[in-house]
């Protein structure tokens, strides 16, 4: 209970910091607008459950971080890839056209979210699938506030099947880790 406490603390820091940084919401392309009490709900997350985590916090951390950061920048060096093919819209903005596109997003997803957990589990070098957990919850969270924020350029299947997606892929990347950590069943 000590440990949700310190969490709790840690995520009310981080909180005033982010006001402190965003006096106004953060606009980015990929994300639209997302303002600290949105970045204030990942953080208090990701807080309490590094701190849930029982098997070297430390490793677990840097483990899930990593598999965050590299689900992120396999999303977006795909999505650059996708907008230079033609398949995607180059304006952020614009409604994806046509279900061969959406699917192509839905596969870069599955892979991003793969490697992901493969690599929280390699880093962790934990006994258990606890780092891919936590990491499928953060993704979870972090992907259905961007899916609400695009909700408008998609029709709902693909939302749908992204988010039902996202959890299930990162654990089945984190028990292709290696084999003195997680066995497969």
């Amino acid at each position: 209970m000590g440990a949700f406490i310190r969490a709790g603390e840690l995520a009310r820091e981080a909180t005033l910091s982010l006001y402190v940084l965003f006096d106004r919401p953060v606009r980015t392309s990929l994300y639209g607008s997302l303002g600290p009490p949105v970045a204030t709900l990942v953080l208090a997350f990701g807080a309490a459950t590094v701190y849930w985590l029982w098997h070297d916090p430390m490793k677990t951390a840097v483990g899930i971080t990593t598999g965050y950061a590299a689900w992120t920048v396999v999303w977006l060096i795909g999505n650059a890839l996708l907008k230079n093919a033609r398949v995607l819209p180059l304006e952020s903005s614009a409604p994806i056209p046509g279900v061969a596109a959406l699917c192509s997003l839905i596969a870069l997803s599955v892979v991003c979210s793969f490697v992901a957990g493969y690599l929280a589990q390699v880093i962790s070098k934990a006994t258990s699938t606890r780092p891919g957990t936590a990491l499928g919850f953060l993704l979870l969270a972090t992907g259905a506030v961007v899916q609400w924020s695009v909700f408008h350029l998609m029709p709902l299947w693909y939302h749908i099947t992204f988010l039902a997606l996202v959890f299930p892929v990162t654990l089945e990347g984190t028990r292709f880790g290696p084999r003195n950590a997680c066995q497969r069943p």
